[in-house]
């Protein structure tokens, strides 16, 4: 059901906020950042869009069937004027209902936002989780989102490419609507408080501060690449930071290499006990995705002529667990980010998007630099636990000498589960494994895992017993065409299932 159409946007700067993953989740490899910085890893701590005008709180009223239910009732969006439409509604019962929203949209790329969670939370419990589909004119889906890439909110967030000019359709309902029966609980519905959410279309205009096209072809190389934008956020928490910028393009043909430098601002603040973090989220394909036709192929990160980070995207799917390109960097330096294009997905459009962000990353191992000093559990690192949160939060690189880093922790609660991400963060490690260890060194059944090409590793609600455990963090190999030998992890206690 609508309600009064939003009295103001807020402009179109991308924000960064503090915030840590799903509160209804394990959680992820990256910590949430107060400085207004970059992803850091796994399902990204920090980095996110602003919530679009008014409270979502209360609301009321309502019932099924209140003439929006299909796209043949459709409700028109408000046209805001240069291109943008909005509108706000309820899902009233959210069990049931859903709402069909039309626009008139023109050929090119464009952002899609949700806004059903408060400003300051934007995983908070009781606030409606919606997802997003977008169809054409006919009734055919071209793109589809439950949470955003990278995950900074549980508001979906659409960056597509409009393929003609006409009318367009969006569905908004429930996730737990949306989700196969027994993915949430019980009393999910029930517990909800608020019922209210926002919907807006957005072009994306590389006029825009911080948003940047593609440049002309051939543009391949430092000197011929597209250019990143980057706009100082006022609102950082601390020194300086820079809202997310994003770049978009469209591979040419199969042979296709598109390229965006980028110098890392000099003045972005990087908290002390971590150090700077570079990192690159490419939103998935396919109608279930941001509608693409084509994965990224290859996509590697250069410093001069040195790779710094790589992965192949080409079998990556439109699930939570995407891949990123996610690394330690240098303030001041310049990179050269480089897409190829990947296989088909179940569409034509040759597009992708490139959403950029810089900050700190995880607090940072403190062994010495080729001191090798947690190389065995007898001379684990103890790490704090991080602040308001059962868990503890680590980086760390594995250098060529350097055989395992071990870590210690004092036990929270009755289940620990471990999040970590390197070769799937762009790092150059071969097999980087994680094993939990009990108080006397014994790894604990089922506390080991190795990551792999097509998943993080994710140990998950492992029973410990013991007061403390050691978390040991290993190499098999390093790949000798990308120097990245970094990783990311999460340890997270929570009560037994």
């Amino acid at each position: 059901m609508k309600s009064n159409v939003l009295s103001a946007l807020v402009a179109l700067g991308l924000v960064l906020v503090a915030c840590g993953d799903d509160t209804t989740g394990v959680g992820g490899s990256g910590a949430g950042s107060t400085d207004g910085g970059g992803a850091v890893g796994g399902d990204p701590g920090v980095g996110g869009l602003p919530n679009i005008g008014g409270s979502n709180e209360g609301g009321g009223g309502g019932t099924a069937g209140d003439g929006n239910d299909t796209i043949a009732t459709a409700d028109p969006l408000e046209d805001l004027g240069d291109g943008v439409f909005g509108i706000q509604g309820e899902l009233d019962p959210p069990d049931t209902d859903a709402d069909f929203f039309s626009f008139t949209g023109t050929a090119g790329p464009v952002l899609i936002l949700s806004d059903a969670k408060p400003n300051d939370d934007p995983f908070a419990e009781g606030f409606m989780d919606v997802v997003v589909t977008l169809f054409d004119s006919n009734g055919n889906q071209i793109a589809q989102n439950d949470d955003p890439f990278p995950r900074t909110t549980q508001d979906a967030q659409i960056y597509t490419v409009l393929p003609a000019d006409g009318q367009y359709f969006l569905k908004v309902e429930e996730f737990c609507v949306f989700a196969p029966v027994g993915t949430c609980a019980e009393d999910y519905f029930a517990n909800l408080r608020s019922l209210q959410f926002a919907i807006n279309v957005i072009p994306v205009d590389p006029a825009e501060n911080s948003t940047v096209d593609e440049a002309a072809e051939p543009n391949d190389t430092l000197v011929t690449a597209s250019v990143m934008e980057y706009e100082p956020n006022p609102n950082a928490q601390n020194a300086v930071g820079y809202f997310l910028s994003v770049a978009y393009g469209a591979w040419a043909d199969t042979a296709d290499v598109d390229g965006i430098s980028l110098t890392v601002p000099a003045d972005t603040f990087v908290d002390p006990a971590s150090r700077l973090n570079v990192s690159f989220t490419l939103p998935p394909p396919g109608t279930d995705g941001n509608g693409s036709g084509f994965n990224p192929g290859i996509v590697e990160v250069m410093n001069g002529a040195v790779v710094v980070s790589r992965f192949d995207m080409s079998a990556e799917g439109s699930d939570t667990d995407r891949a990123e390109l996610s690394f330690p960097g240098t303030l001041g330096a310049t990179y050269l980010l480089r897409l190829g294009r990947g296989g088909p997905s179940n569409a034509t459009a040759p597009f992708y998007f490139a959403i950029h962000s810089v900050g700190s990353g995880n607090p940072l191992e403190g062994e010495l630099p080729l001191a090798n000093t947690n190389d065995t559990v007898a001379t684990s690192e103890a790490l704090t636990q991080a602040t308001g949160v059962t868990s503890y939060f680590i980086e760390g690189d594995l250098g060529v000498t350097d055989v395992a880093d071990n870590f210690l922790l004092t036990v929270l609660d009755a289940t620990l589960s471990v999040t970590c991400s390197s070769l799937r963060s762009g790092s150059g490690l071969q097999g980087f494994k994680a094993t939990v260890l009990d108080d006397n060194g014994v790894a604990i059944p089922g506390g080991s895992q190795t990551e792999s090409a097509t998943a993080d590793i994710l140990i998950e609600n492992l029973a410990v017993t013991s007061a403390n455990v050691v978390v040991k963090l290993e190499k098999t190999g390093q790949d000798l065409t990308n120097t990245g030998n970094y990783y990311r992890c999460g340890l997270h206690f929570n009560p037994a299932p």
